[in-house]
């Protein structure tokens, strides 16, 4: 996307050197490495996010994504799931910023627990941001 997203977090909790923000469209990731200098940008499909970890070696604490879960099937969403729960340690966190919801029913986390949820209802259409937590499996 455009880094509203990314710009916030910055505000809020973390430096710019720690920031790793993944885009699959080329004209955003310009976008996005012109905006945020300091910070590293890949131009990758975020549903690899497991091999995208390991071939730059990155240092996984919390995953932030705005990623559409409405526009990915029931088996890419299940398949992103997983991956987060395979790339997030112990007490790390995961925030879905999401128009739906309910297109996490019927998914058992294994390791992931709802801790939060927030409702932004200013947004058109509202939205949700969940905030899970990682726990020892």
């Amino acid at each position: 996307g455009v880094g509203n997203i990314s710009k916030q977090i910055l505000r809020y909790s973390c430096k710019a050197e720690d920031l790793f923000l993944i885009e699959n469209e080329q004209t955003f990731v310009k976008l996005l490495q012109d905006k945020f200098r300091h910070s590293t940008v890949i131009m990758a499909n975020a549903l690899n996010i497991v091999e995208i970890v390991a071939k730059y070696k990155i240092p996984v604490t919390t995953v932030v994504s705005s990623l559409p879960l409405i526009n990915l099937s029931a088996a890419e969403r299940s398949a992103w799931f997983c991956s987060i729960e395979k790339i997030l340690p112990a007490k790390g966190l995961y925030v879905q910023y999401t128009y739906s919801k309910s297109l996490l029913r019927g998914f058992q986390f294994q390791q992931l627990r709802l801790e939060s949820e927030k409702r932004i209802w200013f947004n058109i259409p509202p939205a949700s941001i969940l905030q899970f937590r990682a726990h020892a499996s």
